[in-house]
């Protein structure tokens, strides 16, 4: 059968668009405003022909997704912006000066600085607990806010998604034990007894123990000639407390072989509902766990340690705008003794400004010295 293909288009991009808004309280999202967003992407959306062949309308509806979907998301993304920065009627408020009101908000009240992160990750997580709390404005959630002081720990941890395992990017870890190995062997030939290093922004403690692991490993010949510690510190207060606890879900420790899982683990209890390895519990030997000392620190206005030899501090930046970034890298660089690592996430880069001070020891483990 033959079937037209723009009532089609026009059901997939009013979709489209509801999708797109359900989440956006930086622009007006009143019925005026969503009616002229899908005018301007159904301009926008041109079909080859008017009808298709199929022999069902949810056939023929998956031929038209197949081959327009990616237009009409395009599509609704310009109207979108476009619409949203200059709607047809006149604004009740300025959405971007409340939003720079919440965030000194939140640095009023809790002392945390939000300000200069990457301010389209901070709306689509703000949008998350807005939309949780069935409000519909940033001057709603400011109300809440003053109202329900307890949803200050909610955000915090929406704002601080913290989504880690032990030995996360298995190959990274193989140049990171490598380059653990040299570190103890010039150690050794200097005489120099203390290696310390520093994970910053260590989320649930996966990364802190992996690196207390990896340096046990390192230091298993040597520990009356060097001692190891970790220093791990973190934004989230509710993150550090679950690390000291030191205790793992089988999802955490996926990537932790048999001999290592044997020796630095163990295997607490199994939920009632399985003896399968998904059900258990895994703690941390206090081994490990006796290198390792957590504590809360903000990066932005935190003081740091000092003569760190190794500095890792992986998809943390990605929070972080361009002008954040330099003066935080600056500020490892100090942090970092003359001849130390620091080691940043697969998906991150030294911006220039800083690149000058370090020398690339790793491009593909992004890994840094300072000279």
């Amino acid at each position: 059968m033959l079937t037209k293909i723009n009532p089609i288009i026009e059901t997939l991009t009013r979709d489209a668009v509801e999708s797109a808004l359900s989440l956006r309280y930086d622009i007006c999202t009143c019925p005026v405003c969503r009616k002229d967003i899908l005018a301007e992407a159904l301009r926008a959306v041109h079909p080859a022909r008017d009808v298709i062949e199929g022999d069902t309308i949810d056939a023929v509806t998956r031929q038209v997704k197949t081959g327009y979907m990616g237009e009409i998301n395009h599509a609704v993304l310009n109207a979108t912006e476009k619409i949203g920065n200059h709607p047809s009627h006149p604004q009740e408020e300025d959405r971007k000066k409340i939003f720079k009101s919440l965030l000194q908000k939140i640095l009023a009240d809790r002392g945390l600085d939000f300000r200069n992160y990457h301010i389209e990750l901070l709306k689509r997580r703000f949008a998350i607990r807005i939309k949780a709390n069935n409000l519909y404005s940033y001057t709603g959630y400011m109300k809440l806010l003053d109202s329900n002081p307890r949803e200050y720990d909610r955000l915090f941890e929406t704002l601080c998604i913290n989504v880690s395992e032990f030995f996360r990017d298995p190959p990274m870890w193989v140049t990171l034990q490598y380059l653990l190995d040299h570190m103890v062997s010039e150690k050794i030939k200097k005489a120099d007894r203390n290696l310390t290093i520093w994970s910053a922004g260590c989320a649930n403690g996966e990364e802190a123990f992996s690196l207390a692991i990896a340096a046990s490993e390192a230091l298993k010949f040597h520990t009356k000639l060097v001692n190891g510690s970790i220093i791990a510190t973190d934004i989230d207060k509710r993150c550090v407390a679950r690390a000291k606890k030191a205790q793992y879900a089988s999802d955490s420790i996926k990537n932790v072989n048999d001999k290592l899982l044997a020796k630095y683990f163990i295997t607490e209890r199994e939920d009632a509902g399985g003896g399968d390895d998904k059900h258990k519990t895994y703690r941390v030997r206090e081994a490990v766990t006796q290198m390792v000392s957590f504590s809360e620190l903000d990066l932005i206005t935190g003081e740091y340690p000092r003569n760190i030899d190794l500095l890792v501090c992986r998809n943390v930046f990605i929070y972080f705008n361009r002008q954040l970034q330099e003066k935080i890298l600056r500020k490892f660089f100090d942090a970092i003794r003359p001849g130390g690592y620091l080691c940043m996430g697969q998906a991150e880069s030294m911006i220039m400004e800083v690149r000058k001070f370090f020398e690339d020891t790793d491009s593909n483990a992004r890994i840094y010295r300072r000279p």
